[in-house]
């Protein structure tokens, strides 16, 4: 009776663990869909905010409205392949055109935090890769946005992205101007669920390594010191005179 009673036990104790992991996983979830919505209800009230204009910008108008596009049609697709909230899905790769990739999250970024100075150098104006484009957006937003809130009150507060293409693979490097990550912390940050901020989940930066290494490539935080920060990461790409126009 007491061997029964044990194993009834533990398999209440089982399930209430999978349900409080399944809540958890449902919370962070939507906390990361929330913030990535937050630039794209921005730039959405700027594009109205120029209408009003007597005389109104068109063409920036219309790139702000393009970028809110794809963001939402991206933001929509990569919501729709967690509904099952049991693993990140594979990859569907896609000829991803780095000029305007990293011109989206430029505007993002800037958008969404205007009191940083935001960088972005592509070292190949007309690079091509082979990826997700909705995870890869989503990785690397998680990085910037990481930068971004590390950066509070940070005076000449400096976020810089770096996209080098090259044969065999495609480097993204990203570095920020803030306090840094305490040694103690540095070796559980891509740890899922662990956070330092009061309002932290923990989610972003294990998610955003689990997309590249999704990608047979890798993230990692190269170093941190205070004033500079940078992590790097890296998939596999192909050459941009290999893809067909």
């Amino acid at each position: 009776m007491t061997r029964i009673g044990a194993l009834i036990d533990i398999d209440a104790e089982l399930k209430a663990a999978e349900a409080a992991a399944l809540r958890d996983l449902v919370q962070v979830l939507s906390h990361e869909i929330v913030n990535a919505l937050t630039p794209i209800a921005s730039l959405a009230e700027t594009a109205v905010a120029m209408l009003d204009d007597p005389q109104p910008a068109l063409p920036e108008i219309r790139d702000a409205i393009e970028t809110v596009a794809r963001r939402a049609a991206s933001l929509h697709r990569f919501g729709e392949s967690y509904r099952a909230l049991a693993r990140l899905p594979a990859p569907v790769p896609k000829r991803i055109a780095l000029t305007t990739f990293v011109n989206d999250l430029r505007a993002l970024f800037t958008t969404r935090w205007p009191a940083i100075t935001f960088t972005a150098d592509l070292d190949e104006a007309q690079a091509y890769l082979m990826a997700d484009p909705d995870q890869l957006t989503a990785a690397l937003w998680a990085v910037l946005q990481n930068a971004a809130e590390a950066l509070h009150d940070t005076p000449d507060a400096r976020v810089t992205l770096a996209v080098s293409s090259m044969v065999g693979r495609t480097q993204f490097t990203m570095t920020d101007t803030g306090p840094g990550i305490p040694a103690g912390n540095q070796a559980d940050i891509f740890r899922p669920f662990f956070t330092t901020k009061t309002e932290g989940t923990g989610v972003g930066l294990a998610l955003a390594r689990q997309i590249l290494r999704g990608h047979n490539g890798d993230l990692s935080l190269a170093h941190s010191l205070p004033g500079r920060t940078r992590f790097e990461g890296a998939i596999p790409s192909i050459a941009a005179s290999w893809i067909t126009q």
